[in-house]
């Protein structure tokens, strides 16, 4: 049987990286809870918390991170987007807010907006703004499971290389990869779409049987995401 790891074991492992992944799937309520205590963990090393929202939205998260006002955070146009993809769900939207409160104990860890606004390259667009920040302490990327995977992936026949890959390339073991895996439930990415992994049940963290990625956060059920 797997052996599951301990809450705290996990992130000891993770203190020991200048770079955290976190994979996730799009629009679930219940994983930015688990990056929230992830990074609740780690948060007296933080550095950076990197974003997958396009850099051209920093201003506005900015303006939000500057102030006391609450509004400031509603106004980010990023999370009015129509298309609802899930990224823009308004527990990410909170997700923010989480770590403004930390920065009142921890002044240092700062939010980047490391995206681009346009569909090509990506990855290796994420992978050059992440190389600009990245200095010393513990720094965390909160992503797509795709693109945090550390492999060159094949999807429908083409080959992507994920921003995992390039930063793998350039960190090598101060590199460490975290994937989100659901086991059942439902999620919202343009639409409400189903998940039933039957190979996995058991719920926790443990070593990744899949390449790309060190571990495996799994929960056992997950529900759609909210937005404004």
């Amino acid at each position: 049987m797997e052996k599951r790891i301990p809450f705290g074991n996990f992130i000891k492992i993770l203190e020991s990286h200048r770079l955290i992944l976190l994979g996730e799937i799009h629009g679930t309520k219940e994983i930015p809870l688990k990056v929230k205590s992830i990074i609740r963990g780690v948060a007296r090393k933080i550095n950076f918390v990197f974003l997958e929202i396009p850099k051209v939205q920093q201003k506005y998260v900015d303006r939000y991170l500057m102030t006391n006002n609450e509004q400031y955070l509603y106004e980010i146009p990023f999370f009015r987007n129509p298309l609802k993809e899930g990224r823009d769900s308004k527990e990410n939207l909170f997700l923010i807010r989480n770590i403004k409160n930390l920065q009142s104990k921890y002044p240092k860890i700062k939010i980047i907006c490391v995206d681009s606004d346009k569909e090509v390259d990506r990855d290796y667009f994420m992978y050059k703004e992440i190389k600009k920040y990245l200095k010393g302490g513990i720094n965390i990327f909160i992503t797509g499971n795709i693109h945090a995977n550390k492999e060159i992936v094949r999807i429908n026949k083409r080959e992507l290389k994920p921003c995992g890959y390039y930063l793998k390339k350039w960190l090598r073991n101060d590199l460490i990869t975290v994937n989100f895996a659901p086991i059942r439930g439902r999620f919202y990415n343009l639409k409400i779409r189903d998940i039933q992994d039957k190979k996995l049940r058991r719920g926790g963290i443990f070593s990744s049987k899949i390449k790309g990625y060190d571990f495996e956060y799994r929960l056992r059920k997950v529900s759609p995401c909210s937005f404004l």
